[in-house]
């Protein structure tokens, strides 16, 4: 599928500190998308976001935790 497609849509990623559901919140961040992120670990989604702000990017994220 082309990337393009996601730029600039709004993305929800459950499950997005760890394995499957970070790669997908990953794949969809370099599409350009808006990305919601949702996790019960909310120290390790911290991390993971930290990791996205050192890369200079137009994509908006919010995170959220289900705890």
């Amino acid at each position: 599928m082309n990337m393009k497609y996601f730029e600039d849509k709004n993305i929800v990623v459950t499950g997005a500190a760890k394995g499957i559901g970070k790669e997908i919140a990953k794949y969809f961040w370099e599409c350009g998308a808006n990305l919601f992120l949702i996790d019960i670990d909310e120290k390790a989604l911290s991390n993971f976001l930290f990791d996205f702000k050192k890369a200079q990017s137009k994509n908006q994220w919010l995170i959220f935790s289900t705890r």
